[in-house]
């Protein structure tokens, strides 16, 4: 027999190793050129202005009190310059028996040069009136009602009436005020009637019985009503201390409408 012939063997490959690639380095960048460096512009400070020196002057002004034309007393201020003053009243320097017209203050003014407008500062006085005692009358035609003294500053203080001292039955015909007239002049209100009415007056007994009775005149205004004893019966007393205030109004409307007086038996 004819011998197979041995396959050839297929030789064996050895791995092929992937060679390493070694990385490569960036190339580094050369720095970029610096910007100029910026010089600062330095800041000047302002200039002050300067203030220009204002000289002050001293001026004396003449402040006079007067009455008429007539220097009572007077003073000095000192004032600066490049001003406005108010001058005030000294009232401590006006003398007994004199008093300011006015007390407003009077505005100086000094300019810079030292000229003072007004040049001088007036105030006004004037005497000082007293007081004297005046008389006022009331009086119903020529009679003479009733009358006192009051103290007043003659032709300036206004007198007005006392309404309260009237008597009833009278009233005011003029209620105005008067200014006071000289010393020694009289102030005179003229008075007239008033409109009259009656009320009824009783005197009773502890039981209330009636005694007496009477009617009594009584006019606008207070009327004070007192008890008549010769009216009542000798066996009793009534005391005289008990008085009673009827009032009248304008429309004749009196209150209270009646007085009782209780007598006591003896």
């Amino acid at each position: 027999p004819t011998p197979t012939p041995s396959p050839t063997p297929t030789p064996t490959l050895a791995p092929t190793a992937t060679p390493t690639v070694a990385p490569t380095q960036a190339p580094t960048a050369e720095p970029a050129t610096a910007a100029p460096a910026v010089t600062a512009t330095p800041t000047v400070a302002p200039t002050a202005t300067p203030t220009p020196t204002v000289k002050i002057i001293a001026v004396d002004v003449d402040v006079l009190y007067k009455c008429g034309d007539e220097i009572i007393t007077s003073m000095v201020l000192t004032l600066d310059s490049n001003a406005e003053t108010p001058i005030y009243p000294a009232v401590a320097l006006i003398p007994e028996g004199y008093e300011l017209i006015d007390a407003a203050p009077v505005i100086v003014k000094i300019d810079a040069a030292g000229n003072a407008s007004p040049k001088a500062v007036e105030f006004k006085l004037q005497e000082k009136a007293e007081e004297v005692n005046i008389k006022v009358e009331y009086r119903y035609a020529d009679s003479l009602i009733l009358y006192y003294e009051v103290s007043a500053v003659p032709g300036v203080t206004l007198v007005s009436p006392a309404s309260s001292l009237l008597p009833s039955g009278y009233s005011l015909i003029d209620p105005s005020a008067v200014k006071a007239p000289q010393e020694g002049e009289v102030i005179v209100f003229q008075l007239q009637r008033s409109a009259a009415y009656y009320i009824s007056v009783l005197y009773q007994d502890a039981s209330g019985a009636v005694l007496a009775q009477e009617l009594r005149m009584i006019y606008e205004g207070s009327n004070t009503i007192a008890p008549q004893a010769s009216l009542i019966p000798s066996n009793y007393t009534v005391d005289a201390s008990q008085k009673v205030t009827v009032t009248v109004d304008a429309n004749g409307i009196f209150s209270p409408t009646s007085v009782v007086f209780t007598c006591q038996s003896k």
